[in-house]
């Protein structure tokens, strides 16, 4: 008799399918939020943006936003989380006229860097971490080169 772990008895899995199912219903549109004027704290920057139209969770990313909206750059803001065995992976923007990712990141932990090495193998990545970030808002690196060399480097 097979007594191992299910479908129907591994609560990680379970829970997993419980927690992709819930998080789904309230990606984009169907977020409560969406459109909408958050609650600002004293200890983040994120919240509705007039200047952009919707919640953003950072300085940096409402800078990078401006600026995509600067160069006519269409983007989809959180547009999808991707699942993996122990975590789970939520890029900032995604670029559907180049079909590429944008994330930002400030600080690099191990877990972020490998969150990162796994989304790399099947999608194109521009990771803006803090150096880029800073030439860019200083107009030292222009973006859009930048996204369209990774649009055209063979993956995948």
């Amino acid at each position: 008799m097979n007594t191992g772990q299910t479908k129907e008895n591994n609560k990680s899995i379970i829970n997993q399918s419980i927690t992709l199912k819930n998080s789904q219903k309230i990606l984009g549109k169907n977020n409560g939020m969406f459109g909408k004027k958050g609650p600002r704290t004293r200890y983040s920057y994120g919240g509705y943006k007039e200047d952009i139209g919707h919640h953003i969770r950072s300085s940096w990313e409402h800078n990078i936003c401006k600026l995509l909206i600067k160069l006519n750059i269409k983007y989809e803001y959180e547009k999808k989380r991707f699942y993996y065995n122990e975590f789970s992976y939520l890029p900032d923007f995604f670029l559907p006229e180049y079909n590429i990712w944008i994330e930002v990141k400030g600080y690099m932990d191990e877990l972020s860097k490998e969150k990162i090495r796994l989304f790399k193998i099947e999608n194109k990545l521009l990771l803006i971490d803090k150096y880029n970030y800073e030439q860019i808002i200083r107009g030292e690196i222009n973006l859009l080169p930048k996204i369209i060399k990774i649009q055209n480097d063979k993956k995948i």
